[in-house]
């Protein structure tokens, strides 16, 4: 019995001839950069690598090849990390892994390969330095900007619409139609140091593994919902809650429906504000809205 139609399109959709199709029809630009500066600018722009480089030069302000080749052991990595630039293929899953492997096999190969430079034979002069590089070190992560980040944040304009919209009713319940949404609005956790008001605690959905918890009572109770357990009858023209749903997905008429055939009640959603062409902000209103 042969495989069904459906069954070999997605096959094919899923396989690698795809991707190959892809990359036959793209530029070499898109595909490779050789722009140098935006490269180092980039580079000490990502907090993880800049940090790498520092360990690096530090290592070699205190410590000094025993061999020639011992300079070019860092330069390896350094290698990798600058192709993963010109291919554009800059991800943490690939260029976290690659430091980590290289300093698990540089600690342990380091006697082998380097000794301590003769000034740092002094106990006194060596622990001063040690001391300076950690004040130093300290008052360089004070002083990080907090547009630098762990990892690469791309935000589209979408999601800053998403987050400015959370952010202006903080003091409201906003309820999303899916989790997608939901996680699209909340600020990214990824900044080297923390932003005021980072962690939301103003969103949620009509169900997701946090209904019924502890934290999901505490959070009805903040917003003034009566009947934590009947979210939606407590959001009948209750100021406090809003909804955010795109204006095509069928959940104002789900809820409509679920409210009429077991509560008796008509309701309907008044507009609030538009966000985008296909989603805005409603409240809950009883009624016909005629």
């Amino acid at each position: 019995m042969s495989p069904p139609t459906g069954y070999l399109l997605k096959k094919k959709a899923l396989s690698n001839t795809l991707l190959t199709n892809i990359q036959s029809v793209r530029s070499l630009s898109e595909k490779y950069s050789f722009n140098l500066p935006r490269m180092i600018s980039d580079f000490f722009k990502n907090s993880i690598l800049t940090t790498f480089s520092l360990m690096l030069i530090s290592w070699f302000l205190i410590f000094k090849p025993k061999k020639l080749y011992g300079w070019f052991v860092p330069i390896f990595p350094l290698v990798l990390i600058g192709a993963l630039f010109v291919r554009q293929r800059v991800v943490e899953r690939v260029y976290i892994p690659l430091i980590v492997c290289f300093l698990l096999v540089f600690i342990f190969y380091a006697r082998s390969f380097y000794e301590k430079r003769s000034l740092f034979d002094k106990r006194k002069v060596f622990l001063s330095i040690q001391i300076m590089g950690i004040l130093g070190g300290a008052v360089w992560i004070n002083k990080l900007g907090q547009e630098l980040y762990w990892f690469p944040y791309i935000q589209s304009s979408i999601v800053s619409e998403y987050q400015n919209l959370v952010q202006r009713n903080s003091d409201k319940l906003i309820i999303f139609g899916g989790y997608g949404t939901l996680v699209s609005s909340q600020p990214t956790l990824s900044t080297f140091k923390l932003r005021s008001n980072q962690l939301v605690t103003n969103t949620t959905t009509l169900g997701n593994w946090q209904t019924f918890s502890p934290h999901y009572y505490q959070q009805m109770k903040r917003y003034g919902v009566e009947e934590p357990e009947n979210l939606l009858s407590s959001a009948i023209n209750n100021q406090n809650i809003l909804f955010f749903w795109s204006t095509s997905s069928g959940n104002m008429d789900s809820v409509k429906k679920i409210m009429k055939e077991h509560y008796q009640k008509d309701v309907y959603f008044e507009e609030v504000e538009s966000v985008t062409s296909d989603m805005s902000v409603y409240r809950l209103k009883l009624g016909t809205g005629g």
